[in-house]
């Protein structure tokens, strides 16, 4: 059986025209000299391509923010900040920073003296030629009830120094405002008022201390369980004496703030770097 003829079309002949007009000069030369020189042209041509894809990358211009879809490859090395890290990791330092709160341990001594000062006032009162037919007056928190229990107890210093001792050993513990309690559920920084040099670490602060309502609520009992003291009286005790209690733990919000500032300073910027010839 014959071989099929083969068909082409004029624009196939004149292709294969010109494909041997452009192969003729490599004719005089051997098969693998012709293969040599092939490979060595594809060799350039891709070089050349290859290069005016690198340069022409450099050439197009980016803002921060636009998408690069091509390969990059990095000219020389790049270091830069990477400012979301580095405040990430500063935020966890200013919150694991020690809060600072302020101890004023006179604070019961100051409440004690405030009760024992409106009592002599009264007493001054009542004592006094000057007075005539006027209602003595108590300065203090109960108001005319209060001034009616100590008068009937006719000033008994004895019983003056029992009131005040309960008010300075009571207003003598740590006390904070029941508010600040989430802020003592980390250890804290203590810094005494009268010595701020003299700082004081203290782990798991609300073991140690007392909320505000706690303790008015430990003098109110103490009072009600005086002696020699009828139920009205200990009751107008109880409005005079409670309110004396005020919190000796305070927050410093300036130095906590200077505090967990500082620390968050002390952690170094994290760089993103990026080697020369890295893709």
């Amino acid at each position: 059986m014959g071989l099929r003829p083969r068909f082409t079309t004029p624009l196939s002949r004149a292709r294969d025209a010109f494909a041997r007009y452009l192969l003729r000069p490599f004719e005089i030369f051997q098969p693998r000299t012709r293969f040599l020189v092939g490979f060595a042209f594809l060799v350039i041509v891709t070089t050349l391509l290859l290069i005016s894809g690198y340069s022409s990358g450099f050439s197009e211009d980016y803002e921060e923010g636009d998408i690069v879809r091509r390969t990059v490859v990095a000219p020389a090395d790049i270091t830069t900040t990477d400012i979301l890290e580095t405040e990430k990791r500063r935020a966890a330092a200013r919150e694991s920073t020690r809060p600072v709160f302020n101890f004023d341990s006179t604070r019961g001594a100051s409440s004690a003296q405030s009760f024992r000062a409106a009592w002599e006032g009264l007493k001054h009162q009542v004592g006094s030629k000057t007075a005539g037919n006027k209602q003595p007056t108590w300065s203090g928190e109960g108001g005319a009830a209060v001034a009616h229990a100590i008068i009937a107890h006719g000033f008994d210093d004895a019983k003056l120094e029992r009131l005040t001792t309960l008010i300075r050993e009571i207003g003598d513990g740590y006390i904070y405002d029941d508010g600040g309690s989430d802020r003592l559920r980390q250890e804290i920084v203590l810094v005494d008022v009268r010595n701020p040099a003299a700082q004081m670490i203290v782990p798991s602060p609300r073991t140690r201390m007392t909320p505000l309502t706690a303790t008015r609520r430990d003098l109110e009992l103490l009072v009600l369980n005086l002696r020699g003291w009828s139920q009205g009286e200990k009751t107008a005790l109880v409005q005079a004496m409670v309110p004396l209690i005020r919190p000796n733990v305070v927050l410093d919000q300036t130095a906590t703030a200077s505090a967990r500032e500082s620390e968050a300073n002390e952690v170094p910027q994290i760089l993103i770097s990026l080697k020369r010839n890295q893709v």
